[in-house]
């Protein structure tokens, strides 16, 4: 696990590494929100400002977006937090842009399990995954739980608890927006939550690297999971037949005629008594149907939300949807 991260803000520099990304002279003002205590742009309304720029000079106003951004957000994580004396440092490399309280070549080492943890997403889900559309992934490391409580909190409308270490959220203007023109993603990375920084990456990155699919939500976490279980330690093998046994059990519970509809439409996710249940049942199924990619490829790509990925099953696999998820309760696995 990335066991540096336990040790490392002391031993943060004073100097910041300022990116080398020039401004274009036509660049849009950054419209900021007027909802958060932190500078977070508008992305709806900048994505708007630079719509005719054609796509590849369109990364060259984002990632001078990203800099203005972390210019402007740098001091105010400083004044939220007690554990970054020494400031935030922002750094480009390749298709990342960080900001971070960590060291240089810390903050390399974060940028290289990312660029790793990438590249492997892109192998194993070819015609799915792919690069951010606006030049590169913005990542904020959070030095403590306070900072990244209180930024998710404008995103998820509560402060207090956000049980996780890190998240990729998609960025919504204060204002509305046609709802055809999207913000821009970006991936929070709590770097005190030492044993599950590993996964978590792993698993973010790939809801960013899915973000530019409309799937539905038990395609997105059952694949966020696959990737995410592809890194995990090995365990116990009594440890993992007791565990298989017990989610069997539990399962077979409350799967029912009342509770399958809310896996489809993704209700189930975001209730503490059926999210473990739910991100399991995705991670089954998706882990089945991933053995063809080709065809599961397809699959995701032409399921909708509004039907769960219903219409798509039928012509793709030429079976009901809620069969995929009652085949696994039949399993003694």
């Amino acid at each position: 696990m990335l066991n540096w991260l336990t040790k490392i803000f002391r031993s943060a520099p004073s100097e910041v590494v300022n990116l080398s990304v020039e401004a274009p002279q036509d660049m849009p003002g950054v419209q900021w929100r007027t909802d958060s205590a932190f500078p977070i742009p508008r992305g709806q309304a900048f994505r708007v400002a630079i719509a005719q720029k054609h796509p590849e000079d369109a990364k060259n106003y984002w990632r001078a977006l990203f800099q203005q951004w972390f210019v402007a957000l740098a001091p105010t994580l400083q004044a939220y937090s007690d554990y970054a004396p020494n400031g935030f440092r922002w750094i480009w490399r390749g298709d990342f842009i960080l900001l971070s309280p960590l060291d240089e070549r810390r903050t390399n080492v974060m940028v290289q399990y990312c660029t790793r943890f990438a590249n492997r997403i892109y192998r194993s889900l070819p015609g799915l995954a792919q690069p951010s559309q606006e030049g590169a992934l913005a990542v904020i490391i959070f030095p403590d739980a306070h900072s990244y409580d209180h930024y998710c909190a404008h995103f998820y409308g509560e402060e207090g608890g956000i049980a996780s270490a890190g998240m990729f959220v998609i960025q919504n203007d204060d204002v509305p927006m046609a709802p055809n023109i999207h913000g821009f993603g970006h991936f929070l990375v709590l770097a005190d939550e030492v044993d599950q920084a590993e996964p978590t990456l792993m698993h973010e990155l790939t809801h960013a690297l899915l973000s530019h699919l409309d799937l539905p939500l038990w395609i997105n976490e059952g694949i966020a999971t696959l990737m995410e279980r592809s890194i995990e330690p090995a365990l116990d093998p009594a440890y993992v037949m007791n565990r298989r046994i017990d989610l069997l059990r539990r399962h077979r519970l409350y799967w029912d005629a009342q509770s399958i509809p809310g896996f489809w439409n993704g209700s189930a996710f975001h209730h503490g008594d059926s999210s473990e249940l739910a991100y399991d049942m995705a991670y089954k199924i998706v882990s089945e149907l991933a053995r063809d990619m080709p065809t599961f490829s397809s699959f995701a790509k032409a399921a909708a939300p509004a039907d769960g990925g219903a219409r798509a099953a039928a012509e793709i696999y030429q079976l009901p949807l809620d069969l995929l998820l009652e085949a696994h309760l039949q399993r003694d696995d």
